[in-house]
């Protein structure tokens, strides 16, 4: 598979989660809007709007691990490089937006509410894959999310 061809069906994928959970919340009664982030390399994935609210979201879909397993390597964890572009395009355009994470995991969805200040964070190094495409390990700053930052659990029915 190509990388273009890898990140296309990557990000269909996300697209394809996100709107799961806008027809889910539908159910509940909750309006969902979302529009895909301007630029297919910006460090976010979407605008997620519910009410008057408007949020810069990143999404990542595993659907080849569960929540539980996550949990058991130390918890979701989110890189520097993505909240600090998400903090450069909201200076650079004047937006004062909420940051979500959703993780769309094979047993249940976690959306978690990022601090928009980074130095809330503890930063660590770790060894990660450099992306999705290419599995070389290099090194990243990362935080693991706490569960404060834990805004709502949606388990799936089977």
């Amino acid at each position: 598979m190509t990388k273009d061809k890898h990140y296309e069906d990557k990000a269909k994928a996300e697209q394809e989660a996100l709107n799961w959970f806008e027809l889910r919340k539908q159910k509940e009664g909750i309006t969902v809007f979302s529009v895909e982030a301007p630029d297919k390399y910006s460090s976010f994935d979407n605008y997620v709007t519910s009410g008057s609210t408007e949020f810069m979201a990143e999404i990542k879909v595993r659907k080849d691990i569960t929540g539980a397993q996550v949990d058991k390597w130390g918890g979701p964890h989110f890189e520097f490089i993505k909240h600090s572009g998400m903090c450069a395009y909201k200076e650079k355009y004047g937006h004062d937006n909420e940051m979500l994470y959703f993780n769309f995991f094979k047993d249940e969805l976690r959306i978690y509410k990022l601090r928009k200040d980074p130095t809330y964070y503890s930063w660590y190094l770790k060894k990660l894959p450099k992306n999705n495409y290419d599995k070389q390990l290099v090194w990243k700053y990362v935080v693991d999310l706490q569960p404060e930052d834990l805004l709502e659990t949606i388990k799936y029915k089977k």
